[in-house]
């Protein structure tokens, strides 16, 4: 029923095509043609504009497949069509972590985070991962105040202080970036990203002796 089903897709016919796929699904078939046959039903629910369907049966696919970073992109886009935005950042934030960075899944994620800060603004983890859809965008000084106030809003959160060093050492405002890496060290001598981004800092106010120093403490570590 699974060659059924391909062929009907070829030929155009959808709706006979998933009745099929959904027959081979209920078979005693493979894990490659369960994954398949999910996947199919997936983009043809979302040809039918019936999302919930289309995330439902692409979260199939995607348990059996967990490598495929175009099929993280399909089920987010279709949770958040289905307005399911919590579950849609969760597969956007996973295709962005297998190096798909297109500006599509971006701005979807921009749209995502922008909602939950705005129905939120103090919480800090909004204004944090807002602030980072912001840097990964370049809209740096959008990011700048969001990390500022959660900051503000909770001085020892040590994620908030990493990222506007970051973000400081982007914009090459190497003496602002150390001070604040100087105070994350201070709390914990072991974070490695704070010294090695120090070491960066210092490395490119031409103060190598010091830099070589913070890299050989990075490599204790």
């Amino acid at each position: 029923r699974f060659n059924i089903a391909k062929n009907l897709r070829q030929k155009g016919e959808f709706a006979a095509s998933a009745v099929e796929f959904l027959y081979a699904l209920q078979g005693n078939i493979s894990q490659d043609l369960e994954y398949e046959a999910s996947l199919n039903l997936g983009d043809i629910m979302s040809i039918f504009e019936n999302y919930s369907q289309s995330a439902f049966f692409y979260d199939r696919a995607f348990n059996l497949n967990q490598n495929d970073p175009k099929l993280a992109l399909k089920l987010a886009r279709s949770y958040e069509k289905s307005n399911q935005f919590d579950k849609a950042q969760q597969y956007y934030n996973t295709a962005l972590s297998k190096n798909i960075e297109s500006n599509d899944v971006l701005d979807s994620l921009y749209r995502i985070y922008s909602s939950k800060y705005n129905s939120d603004p103090k919480n800090v983890e909004n204004c944090i991962s807002f602030g980072a859809i912001c840097q990964k965008l370049n809209y740096n000084d959008k990011a700048l105040n969001l990390y500022k106030k959660a900051q503000d809003l909770d001085p020892k959160n040590q994620i908030a202080k990493l990222n506007l060093a970051t973000l400081y050492q982007l914009q090459k405002n190497y003496d602002s970036a150390i001070k604040i890496y100087d105070d994350i060290l201070n709390k914990n001598s072991n974070n490695v990203r704070a010294r090695l981004y120090k070491a960066q800092c210092l490395n490119a106010l031409n103060k190598y002796n010091e830099a070589l120093a913070e890299y050989k403490l990075v490599l204790v570590n």
